[in-house]
């Protein structure tokens, strides 16, 4: 079985397609597409808690449970056996698509390749899609929305910290994916 693993971007329209994908499950799974629902229903969040660095202990990862070392691997052994038991349930499968908008913020050559090695548990046929957009762009709609949430700090604050706006480099994220997958 082939697994498509779609990073999505901030604001390049992730949810929408995690929406179709999770509205469309059964009919997909009927065409030989596997949509699993034990990583999330929409956003398959425990993949990326799974994979981050365990030192890089973001508030998802935290807020769920999963910030020491010994709680990140126990969902690390869950998410491989979710996703085995996945792809053992519906063996006329030939594709199965992985949806998460927290890996387009993988940063670390350690969290992609442990990212490989999981998915590598089911199958070594491993495709990575990403939407993006100009830059400009996403960058003028991270803004907006960081303002609506509340944001009180100047957009000078994240374009002078390094790795805020990774996610914004196109070439250099398509690079490190490309580096391991």
């Amino acid at each position: 079985m082939k697994i498509l693993v779609h990073i999505g971007l901030p604001l390049c329209g992730n949810a929408a397609v995690q929406a179709a994908l999770a509205d469309s499950r059964a009919a997909l799974l009927a065409q030989g597409v596997l949509v699993p629902e034990a990583l999330g229903r929409k956003n398959h969040a425990r993949l990326y808690m799974a994979v981050s660095d365990p030192d890089n202990i973001d508030p998802l990862r935290a807020a769920r449970g999963y910030a020491l070392p010994e709680a990140q691997e126990r969902l690390r052994q869950s998410v491989e056996q979710d996703l085995r038991d996945a792809a053992s349930d519906a063996p006329d499968a030939r594709l199965m698509v992985l949806s998460a908008s927290q890996l387009a913020s993988l940063s670390n050559r350690s969290e992609l390749e442990r990212l490989k090695a999981l998915l590598s548990a089911v199958s070594d046929d491993i495709a990575i899609v990403a939407h993006v957009d100009d830059q400009a762009r996403l960058l003028l709609r991270h803004y907006a929305e960081t303002l609506r949430d509340g944001r009180t700090a100047p957009l000078q604050r994240d374009l002078a910290e390094e790795s805020a706006l990774d996610w914004l480099d196109h070439a250099a994220m398509a690079q490190r994916w490309e580096g391991v997958f």
